[in-house]
C-alpha cells in the first residue's frame, strides 16, 4: 500500500461527504444495542452533511481564508510575481499530448497574465514539477500557455521540481535569494494563498498574497437559496477543510505542504 494511497485515504476520512457518512454508519451499526448513542451519531452525521453542503455555512467559513485583493502599492513594491501550479489533467484526450492545465491552474495563470500586462517589466516565476507524460513539467506547461495564449512579454523563469506547496515555497525561495529578490507577490486561489505566503515567509521571503478565484465570500448575499444544499458547495467545503488541515499541520506544526 503506497504512501500516496494512505495520504488520500486519510484525507477522504476527514473530508465530506465521507466524514458525515461514517458518523451515520456508526449510528446504524449500534442502533439495536445503544439506541440513544446511535441516534446521536445519525443526527450528528445528517447535520454535518447538511452544513457542509449549504452555501450559508460554507461561504461564511471561507471568509477566514480569503483575503482582499492585492493593492496597487503592494504590486509596485513586489519585485516578482510567483505563480504556483494547481495541477494538470492527464486525460485531456482532445489534445495531441493528452494533457492540459486544470481549472485551478488556468485561473492562476490568467490572473498572472492580467497583472503582467500592467507590469510588463516585472519578473514572473512559475512553479510546478513533473505532472504529465513525456516529462513535461507543470511549470513549463504554464509558461507555454502564458506565451501562446496570452502573449506575455515579461521575463519568465520556471521551477520544475516542486511536488507540493511547501516545495513550491522552498525551491522558489532559493531561486529568489540567488537573484537578490526579497519582495514578491504570490498568486493562488484565495482560499489557498495565505498558507503559501506563510511558507514563503518561513523561507525568508517577504511575500504578499495576490489571491484569485474567490469562492465569493465578499459578494454573496444571504437568500433562501443560501440554505439549500448542493454538490458544488460541498466541493468548496472539502477544499476549505483540506486547506485548514494543511495550515495547521504544515504551517503551525512546521511540516511539509501538499
Amino acid at each position: 500500500m503506497s504512501l500516496i494511497f494512505i495520504h488520500h485515504l486519510l484525507q477522504s476520512l476527514i473530508l465530506p461527504p465521507l466524514n458525515a457518512i461514517i458518523l451515520i454508519l456508526i449510528g446504524i451499526s449500534v442502533l439495536n444495542k445503544r439506541s440513544q448513542i446511535a441516534r446521536w451519531f445519525i443526527i450528528s452525521g445528517c447535520i454535518l452533511l447538511y452544513i457542509q453542503a449549504t452555501p450559508f455555512f460554507v461561504y461564511s467559513i471561507s471568509g477566514f481564508f480569503e483575503k482582499p485583493q492585492i493593492s496597487t502599492a503592494e504590486l509596485e513594491k513586489s519585485q516578482a510575481i510567483i505563480v504556483l501550479g494547481g495541477g494538470v489533467k492527464t486525460n485531456a484526450y482532445e489534445y495531441p499530448d493528452k494533457f492540459s492545465l486544470n481549472s485551478y491552474t488556468i485561473m492562476r495563470i490568467q490572473y498572472a497574465s492580467f497583472l503582467a500586462k500592467q507590469y510588463p517589466t516585472k519578473l514572473i516565476i512559475l512553479s510546478g514539477g513533473i505532472a504529465a507524460p513525456k516529462n513535461h513539467s507543470e511549470a513549463q506547461i504554464m509558461k507555454d500557455s502564458m506565451l501562446n495564449n496570452y502573449n506575455i512579454k515579461n521575463q519568465i523563469l520556471i521551477e520544475e521540481h516542486s511536488r507540493n506547496t511547501n516545495e513550491n515555497a522552498k525551491n522558489v525561495s532559493d531561486m529568489l535569494k540567488k537573484l537578490n529578490i526579497s519582495d514578491v507577490a504570490v498568486i493562488s486561489q484565495a482560499y489557498h494563498v495565505s498558507r503559501a505566503v506563510a511558507l514563503f515567509r518561513r523561507y525568508g521571503i517577504d511575500a504578499i498574497a495576490a489571491p484569485t478565484d474567490y469562492m465569493g465570500h465578499y459578494t454573496r448575499k444571504t437568500t433562501l437559496a443560501s440554505f439549500i444544499p448542493n454538490a458544488g458547495t460541498m466541493l468548496d467545503c472539502s477544499q476549505l477543510l483540506h486547506e485548514l488541515a494543511g495550515y495547521i499541520v504544515y504551517v503551525k506544526m512546521g511540516g511539509g505542504g501538499d
